[in-house]
């Protein structure tokens, strides 16, 4: 409606109003005469000007007010519109927007799945910088790389046809680096890898400017010669190597923080790989190694921090293999080797502090290797657990270990050969318990032993070890029970005297032992 409609009309229906005001205002004074005695006084013809003049100053108001509505009106139209015509360009930008990185995306799939290196490299970068712009495909880009590193690599030319592979001197193996170079194609799907593996290992640090931690990563059944997650943050996601092969890898996860993340190494084989987690940080989550198999590797803790979350070693395959956890502090943390083979292999506690922590290694298998406690400090209550364990050959050594409320668990373990050491260690308080333990063979050892307090218990099953106790302190007669369930040989002490050994005569007679006195 135009303007000057709206404007009369108000007019009107002002004088409209006024008049019927003044109606009712002679209705309610009775409608009474008006005189006519043909004069006009002064004051009359003021009354009157003034009467014209409120009725067009009420005009004008109600002009002003019908005019200022009006255009309040046209604004608050326009703006509406303009709102609307945001939002749909706005709309269409995002639908723009998708549209461009869905094109991005596919166009650097496709590059990825080029038959050029170069132009394989280019995908993997264009697909790198499509996940830093695009938050909410970002997990549809991690998953297309991993999907890449998935794939089975192409074998080098003596991989796929060993005839061809050199003999006597300069014999090389499947798997060796010079066989691997001599395959271009080889290496350069190779570069393409490592290019991913590169690229995602740096969204993982702390210094990224966009940052993939708290992504799932699946790297299952993958073959992996390069990956350097050194100082990568695993905050949360699921990151998944399960299956997968380090075939002379170069691997490292060099003080890298594991802080609620699911890192899985679940039935991984790790050949002629040397691993450094050194300086590695657990706080939360679960780093597990579970039926993995490690020939002739080195996995490396050294100087580690686990303070809570797990790490799990369950049921893996140690051939000529080293895992050092020495120099570490564990505090409140799980570590399982449960049902573990550990075969010509080492594991390496040394100098370690293990507080209110539990170690795990019931039904574990140690078959000619070793597993060293050198030096380590076990304080604070936690668990030591070799339950059901079998021992046929190989070491089990705790020399110059300090016990203190820790209750280590030999029960039901099955000695058949071997040594189990305890060599210049420190009993302050807890427990060493052999319960139901059946030791056939093999030997134990406690040597230069300090018992301040705790106790050890010789409640076995079946005996037929040989428990050497030698170079004794005042407490260890106190600290030995039952032990007529094993054949005990007392080794002369560095100093003796007749009333120290009539003590020890008069202890074990209680328990009915074969006293013995080693004069070598």
């Amino acid at each position: 409606m135009k303007l000057w409609k709206v404007v009369a009309g108000a007019v009107v229906i002002a004088l409209v109003a006024a008049a019927a005001i003044f109606f009712v205002g002679l209705w309610i004074a009775g409608f009474p005469r008006l005189q006519h005695d043909g004069f006009v006084r002064p004051s009359t013809l003021f009354e009157m000007a003034k009467i014209a003049l409120a009725v067009v100053a009420g005009i004008g108001g109600v002009v002003a007010l019908v005019t200022a509505y009006r255009r309040q009106q046209v604004l608050e139209a326009g703006n509406t519109l303009a709102e609307i015509a945001n939002d749909r360009a706005a709309e269409e930008s995002g639908r723009n927007a998708i549209r461009l990185r869905e094109e991005r995306f596919a166009r650097a799939s496709e590059q990825l799945g080029s038959d050029k290196p170069a132009v394989r490299l280019a995908g993997a970068y264009a697909l790198s910088a499509l996940a830093d712009d695009w938050p909410e495909g970002r997990q549809q880009c991690i998953d297309v790389l991993c999907a890449y590193v998935r794939l089975p690599h192409r074998l080098s030319e003596e991989e796929e046809k060993p005839e061809l592979r050199r003999v006597g001197p300069y014999r090389r193996s499947p798997t060796s680096r010079r066989a691997l170079i001599a395959d271009r194609e080889f290496m350069e799907d190779e570069e393409v890898r490592k290019t991913i593996m590169r690229t995602i290992s740096a969204h993982l640090r702390a210094d990224s400017p966009t940052s993939w931690c708290g992504l799932n990563f699946d790297f299952t059944g993958a073959t992996i010669r390069y990956a350097d997650f050194s100082e990568a943050v695993f905050s949360a996601g699921l990151v998944s190597f399960r299956n997968a092969t380090f075939p002379e890898a170069n691997l490292s996860f060099y003080r890298a923080k594991f802080s609620g993340a699911y890192v899985s190494f679940h039935q991984a084989k790790f050949i002629n790989t040397s691993t450094p987690f050194i300086g590695a940080s657990i706080t939360a989550g679960r780093l597990s190694f579970g039926a993995a198999v490690f020939e002739h590797s080195h996995i490396n803790f050294r100087r580690s921090s686990l303070e809570g979350g797990r790490l799990s070693f369950g049921s893996a395959t140690f051939l000529s293999s080293r895992v050092h956890l020495t120099r570490s502090r564990f505090d409140g943390t799980y570590v399982s080797f449960s049902h573990s083979k550990i075969a010509s292999g080492f594991l390496d506690f040394g100098a370690s502090e293990i507080r209110a922590s539990t170690l795990n290694f019931e039904h574990a298998r140690l078959s000619g290797g070793r597993i060293a406690f050198l030096g380590t400090a076990f304080t604070a209550q936690g668990g030591f657990k070799f339950k059901n364990a079998k021992i046929e050959s190989g070491t089990v050594s705790f020399n110059r270990t300090v016990f203190n409320g820790q209750r280590m668990s030999f029960g039901a373990v099955t000695m058949s050969g071997g040594a189990l050491l305890f060599l210049g260690s420190r009993f302050e308080s807890g427990s060493v318990s052999f319960r139901q333990a059946a030791l056939l063979a093999g030997t134990i050892e406690i040597k230069r032993c300090d018992f301040v307090g705790g106790l050890i218990n010789f409640n076995t099953r079946r005996a037929g070890s040989l428990v050497v106790l030698t170079d004794w302190s005042d407490g260890i007669p106190s600290a030995v029970h039952n032990a007529s369930r094993v054949e005990l040989v007392l080794a002369q002490p560095a100093a003796p005297h007749q009333s120290e050994l009539q003590e020890l005569q008069e202890v074990f007679d209680d328990e009915d032992v074969d006293f013995a006195l080693d004069e070598d």
